[in-house]
């Protein structure tokens, strides 16, 4: 057993915009509270990412204490989004071949958004009644649910991984490009793909699966413009599995819990 630190928490309440970083946070099946809550789609209801449209780095949504969305981006007048009354019509959309469902957030928020990325779009709060899984299962053979996020609610990187990957590359990048909920020290280069567990006494986290890379970490999160082919190609040379580049480690929470910057994790290492 190793022990690592706490030192990023971060939330992003609209899938593929901007994130937040936060000193504590709740945690439950869909990961840190708010994150992945609402998102983007297009007039098929596909959700949108900044793998077409990058300029998503650059709007950040802000959740109020009221549960109401401030939307702010460069050049527009925020905007605040109240909470809209989920007795309305439930609508189905897909997050890549998953089903999902969810809530219109209205003309306005549509109209904001629309105007930023110059792309027709809509915003969508999830559903939390509506069942989406992950691909895995819990220990014990509970099923683990999902919001908009691509597969798993959490996802741990090690502070010392992006030391490591910095000391390969010319020019550096920072940790947001990985877009990690829960950043950990203490545990190595890559320490967190040998974590079966992470335990404190608020909460469990079990390992899932490694996390593929893929041109959204190219993406410089500050500004929204592209460093492509890097890291992408630094990381291809030596963290790969066949055709998948892997950087990150997802997990699950066994119930919900507290998670603080600055506090300590048990880690039960795989032999």
């Amino acid at each position: 057993m190793s022990i690592a630190t706490i030192t990023g928490l971060f939330s992003y309440p609209i899938k593929s915009c901007a994130g937040t970083a936060v000193a504590e946070a709740e945690c439950d099946d869909f990961g840190i509270k708010y994150d992945r809550a609402w998102a983007l789609v297009d007039s098929d209801r596909t959700i949108l990412t900044q793998r077409n449209q990058p300029r998503m780095a650059l709007i950040q949504p802000t959740v109020n204490q009221d549960g109401s969305l401030l939307l702010e981006a460069p050049n527009m007048i925020p905007l605040t989004v109240s909470p809209i009354a989920e007795n309305r019509q439930r609508l189905s959309l897909k997050v890549w071949a998953d089903e999902s469902a969810g809530f219109d957030q209205g003309d306005e928020a549509a109209a904001w958004l629309t105007a930023f990325l110059g792309v027709s779009c809509r915003l969508m709060c999830n559903d939390r009644e509506f069942t989406r899984l992950t691909k895995l299962t819990k220990p014990n053979g509970e099923s683990a649910r999902v919001a908009f996020a691509d597969g798993y609610p959490l996802l741990v990187i090690s502070q010392e991984s992006l030391t490591d990957l910095n000391d390969r590359l010319e020019n550096q990048v920072l940790m947001s490009r990985f877009r990690p909920s829960i950043v950990l020290s203490g545990l190595g280069p890559y320490g967190e793909d040998r974590c079966s567990q992470l335990s404190s006494p608020e909460i469990v986290l079990h390992a899932a699966k490694p996390c593929p890379r893929c041109v959204l970490i190219t993406i410089d999160q500050e500004s929204g413009a592209t460093s492509a082919p890097e890291p992408l190609r630094t990381l291809s040379n030596y963290r790969h599995n066949g055709e998948k580049v892997l950087f990150g480690y997802y997990f699950l929470p066994d119930s919900p819990g507290d998670l603080r910057v600055g506090n300590t994790l048990r880690a039960n290492l795989r032999a």
